[in-house]
């Protein structure tokens, strides 16, 4: 099983290099925007499980116009897509002939536009910001360091809970999950980000101290996200979101770590490098 694991990073490795470092700031967009597609689907029908309707056209859409708004200037883009979108998406779910609540369908599928849209909409954000002078290459450093801290946290996780785990956290909700193996997260975390502190090509502007604290928020939220994506397909009975990926799933058991860390780190470059 970790065999299988690691071939799948190690493979999509160069990839995310490739699109992250490609100075055509609308490949990453169009990558992000492609697994944003692929995640709202897997959560669109893991809901269909629960005889919710899934409103799946106007959730694609509206997850992928908030991936691609942090290229419109218009400051007030956000708010005037969240609300256009959900009266839309609203009125659909009115409007289909099945037996599901439409309240639930459209909170449900809102729930799922804005979890993966939004947060990976940070993501873009972060690749299409310019830099500063001293450190011009800020941006793509920045979702490098997601991605790879994200990566440190779920590896470390997996093979010391896997080698010293006794201590399960949540039974109920993820069996296999242990304090011993979230520990080691937490430290596989602190670790890639202080890296990412070191003068290197991909050094971010924040001092060592700030990294081991920006280690700790990334390793606890990008658990968290875990932890609602494994609460989900427990609501539904599955076991994985897809099988997309040999070893991991599908595009959700990857990215849910993601999603949560985006934030963090995007809260961390508005309130201390911009």
């Amino acid at each position: 099983m970790f065999k299988t694991r690691l071939i799948t990073s190690i493979a999509g490795i160069p990839l995310i290099i490739l699109v992250v470092w490609s100075p055509l700031e609308w490949v990453f967009t169009l990558f992000i925007s492609l697994v944003a597609i692929l995640a709202i689907h897997e959560y669109l029908t893991i809901i269909t499980i629960r005889s919710l309707v899934p409103l799946y056209a106007g959730g694609i859409l509206l997850t992928i116009l908030l991936v691609i708004l942090p290229h419109c200037s218009y400051k007030f883009s956000l708010p005037v897509l969240i609300v256009a979108g959900g009266i839309i998406l609203l009125v659909i779910a009115f409007t289909q002939r099945k037996k599901s609540p439409p309240l639930y369908s459209w909170g449900w599928a809102m729930l799922g536009v804005l979890y993966i849209g939004w947060f990976l909409s940070l993501l873009v954000a972060m690749r299409i910001f310019p830099g500063t002078l001293d450190y011009p290459e800020t941006g793509s450093n920045l979702v490098f360091l997601t991605f790879f801290a994200t990566f440190g946290n779920d590896t470390m996780a997996y093979l010391i809970g896997r080698s010293f785990g006794r201590h399960r956290m949540t039974p109920k909700i993820s069996p296999k999950k242990t304090w011993e193996g979230a520990l080691g997260g937490l430290l596989g975390t602190i670790i890639v980000v202080l890296i990412f502190t070191l003068s290197t090509p991909v050094q971010v502007p924040i001092p060592v101290w700030h990294g081991i604290i920006l280690g700790i928020f990334i390793s606890v939220f990008a658990q968290l996200g875990d932890f609602a994506e494994s609460a989900l397909k427990r609501w539904a009975g599955v076991k994985d979101s897809g099988k997309l990926l040999p070893g991991h799933g599908g595009i959700l058991d990857r990215f849910d770590s993601i999603f949560l860390a985006s934030f963090v780190v995007y809260m961390y470059f508005l309130i201390f490098i911009l």
